[in-house]
């Protein structure tokens, strides 16, 4: 009887120890999320923002008199108000993503987008695209997104972000079919296996499509909260 009254003091106290745990535990989720928030807020804040990486050359599409013009470039940080911004639930934790975009009014192609995390303290960039690349989508909580691009042929881009990297995991071509990619190797696939590796990467989980907003104080205190 006394074995039993202690194996039941203990489980109580064990209960206690949790419950007790429990708040503090969410709270300190609830810091780390909003200390990336108030981050992705002062990076929006600037006059400009470094959406692609100022110096990177990107390709891209611009309406002219004489028709549509291609155009090679390099990127000089965006005035602040003509960039767009989304969150996104891309990794298996409570702190969102920032997706940003911009496009130029004559521009033929989709423009430029970047995903950033927040790691130790900081704003980082884990992918960015120029041109004929376009962030399509996340899988939430699942650390896979995909980017679609329309140079050429069509492709959609499968990427794994994990511990604030990211790595491109499945790649199909509307002209050269599946592929896995390992290592920067892409190797061709068929059909099938494609569909296995798909499924483990999104776990099943539908695209979700992120809407962007206009950078403006208000709305970056409506949404990034």
């Amino acid at each position: 009887m006394k074995r039993s009254f202690m194996k039941w003091k203990t489980g109580m106290l064990m209960v206690l120890i949790i419950t007790l745990m429990v708040p503090g535990l969410s709270g300190m989720a609830a810091t780390q999320k909003q200390k990336a928030l108030n981050a992705y807020k002062k990076v929006l804040s600037q006059k400009t923002v470094d959406v692609l990486g100022k110096g990177r050359e990107n390709f891209r599409y611009y309406h002219t008199a004489d028709g549509l013009s291609p155009k090679f470039e390099k990127y000089s940080p965006t005035k602040a108000s003509d960039v767009q911004f989304a969150i996104a639930y891309i990794d298996n934790d409570s702190v969102p993503e920032l997706i940003l975009k911009y496009r130029k009014s004559n521009e033929q192609s989709p423009g430029i987008f970047a995903v950033f995390t927040y790691k130790n303290g900081k704003v980082v960039r884990v992918n960015a695209g120029g041109g004929c690349d376009q962030f399509a989508g996340y899988y939430s909580k699942t650390g896979t997104y995909r980017v679609d691009n329309y140079y050429e042929t069509y492709t959609k881009d499968y990427h794994k972000l994990n511990n604030a990297k990211t790595s491109t995991i499945l790649r199909y071509d509307s002209s050269s079919g599946y592929s896995k990619v390992v290592k920067g190797n892409e190797i061709h696939i068929d059909r099938a296996s494609f569909a296995k590796l798909y499924s483990s990467a999104t776990k099943g989980k539908s695209l979700t499509k992120v809407k962007f907003y206009k950078n403006t104080a208000g709305n970056r205190n409506k949404y990034l909260k």
